[in-house]
């Protein structure tokens, strides 16, 4: 109970942001508009020999053979490949709490937190 107590302050007083919300409105508007298009080759699973001759998981990179455990590779339907409905937009952290960057009771300086979700971006 403790840690969820700790995981609900921890997410009600961190930066908020409606990134995420305004990815998903944009993303089902795109799905109104184009329709069920089909996930690219070498995205889908070969389970059958038929799957694997039809290029079925062809050329898929594997992120973890990565540096950083990150390649770039084409997620998207070829339709919507240069589409963007998320964009990522970096912005300065604020602290946690003011405290964080005063001295406390004890005369030592704490160094701010900069902490840094998903919900930040």
């Amino acid at each position: 109970m403790r840690v969820l107590a700790e995981a609900t302050v921890y997410l009600a007083t961190s930066p908020k942001s409606n990134s995420a919300y305004m990815a998903i409105n944009n993303a089902l508007e795109l799905v109104r508009q184009t329709g069920n298009l089909p996930v690219p080759l070498h995205l889908r699973n070969a389970p059958t020999k038929l799957m694997k001759q039809l290029g079925y998981g062809d050329n898929y990179k594997h992120a973890h053979d990565y540096p950083g455990h990150f390649v770039k590779q084409q997620f998207l339907p070829d339709e919507l490949k240069d589409r963007e409905s998320f964009s990522i937009r970096l912005r300065a952290t604020r602290q946690r709490n003011a405290s964080d960057t005063e001295n406390t009771a004890s005369g030592t300086s704490r160094i701010g937190v900069v902490r840094m979700s998903c919900l930040d971006l």
